[in-house]
């Protein structure tokens, strides 16, 4: 495993991050034993490829229920959604939300997929946007946990996830 890449910046006034394939997770501290997968970026390329048939299904179904949510939303920067709103128009930001809903291209939680080994890995809900609209090809192993579909540890059913992740991590 490589070592921990990330960069926030402001977008639409909310932080967007990425972090490497197969890193520990460290978006929140609760969590840190996790493993980064789709945590993609407009400034590092990423690797494109084919995936299982229901792989995609099954990650929308994941995005449905995301363990944890996440103040601000995140717009996918690989979508041509128009130009983005300056200032305090709220007329444009109105609009380009609309533009990304209807893409399905804006999300603001998380999702969590564990594997037979008890490995468990920490994915913005949008991965599957990423995976069929931009073909990203998330690593061998975590398309193998998707495509089992595992419950989740017990932890993932207690605070702080199903909340507020940054109100939780106060």
């Amino acid at each position: 495993m490589g070592g921990l890449t990330a960069r926030a910046y402001p977008v639409c006034n909310y932080a967007v991050m990425y972090f490497q394939d197969l890193t520990f997770y460290q978006h929140f501290e609760f969590d840190s034993s996790a493993l980064n997968v789709g945590w993609l970026d407009s400034a590092h390329p990423f690797p494109t490829g084919d995936v299982p048939i229901d792989f995609i299904e099954k990650l929308k179904r994941l995005a449905r229920e995301p363990v944890l949510f996440t103040c601000g939303q995140h717009v996918c920067e690989f979508c041509d959604l128009g130009p983005r709103p300056v200032g305090l128009d709220m007329a444009a930001y109105k609009a380009r939300h609309e533009r990304a809903t209807a893409a399905d291209a804006l999300s603001s939680a998380e999702i969590r997929v564990v594997d037979r080994d008890g490995k468990v890995y920490a994915s913005p809900a949008m991965i599957g946007h990423y995976v069929a609209t931009h073909r990203y090809q998330p690593p061998r192993e975590f398309v193998e946990a998707v495509m089992e579909m595992l419950p989740l540890p017990f932890q993932y059913s207690q605070p702080p996830y199903g909340q507020n992740a940054h109100a939780a991590s106060r």
